[in-house]
């Protein structure tokens, strides 16, 4: 018995080892072509043997059993079996749907990566700008301090040429009055000669007139001789 027991033992062992020397790992796929049929059962004819899996259904009745009367989105009516509904999407559709949010997603990320871009760009040339005109406010500003000066200047300047038009307005006036006082001063002096020349004139009249009365007079002898 135990014998038998034995070689049943290694029978059995020897076929597992072969079966799984040559067996390869599978997955069963979730791509089914369901059938709609136009009744409750296999009994009643297929309306349509392709409806892939995933396709979203609208229930219209779901009796006691293991079929459902469905809705297809093109409208055509007709029953399936429960075991090939559920309530979420299958993973195809999940995966297809993430596929599709991760494509939009990659392509908003492109647009915003080159929105972003552009404005890197602008920002730049908005920056280039900026310093543009900080470096032509600067110089604006120098011309303006120098404006200012030449400004305050051009108020200096004009004050100092009223100081002066009003002191060669004195000194006019001063030389005009030195002027009149000059020729009172000539007209004094001519007078002045004037009377003079008169005065000597009558000191020479006089002294012709006095001088012979000073002189001795000759004797009569001398006279003679």
């Amino acid at each position: 018995m135990n014998s038998k027991i034995f070689v049943l033992s290694a029978i059995l062992l020897s076929t597992l080892f072969s079966s799984n020397s040559w067996a390869q790992t599978r997955y069963i796929t979730d791509s089914l072509m369901v059938p709609l049929r136009s009744g409750p059962g296999n009994e009643f004819r297929i309306i349509n043997s392709r409806i892939r899996s995933g396709t979203k259904l609208q229930v219209l009745d779901e009796p006691t059993g293991d079929w459902a009367q469905v809705k297809l989105p093109a409208g055509t009516e007709g029953w399936i079996r429960k075991q090939y509904l559920q309530n979420s999407p299958v993973a195809k559709t999940l995966l297809e749907n993430a596929q599709a949010k991760q494509a939009q997603a990659e392509a908003t990320l492109a647009a915003k990566t080159q929105e972003l871009t552009e404005l890197q760009n602008k920002h730049a040339e908005l920056k280039k700008i900026s310093s543009h005109v900080q470096s032509e406010h600067a110089s604006l500003s120098t011309e303006y301090q120098n404006l200012k000066i030449l400004s305050e200047d051009a108020v200096n300047l004009s004050s100092r040429y009223r100081d002066l038009l009003a002191e060669h307005e004195v000194l006019l006036t001063q030389h005009d009055a030195l002027k009149a006082e000059n020729d009172n001063l000539r007209s004094d002096q001519t007078i002045s000669h004037g009377l003079y020349a008169i005065a000597l004139l009558l000191a020479g009249m006089l002294l012709a007139i006095v001088l012979p009365m000073f002189r001795p007079r000759k004797r009569y002898s001398d006279q003679i001789l």
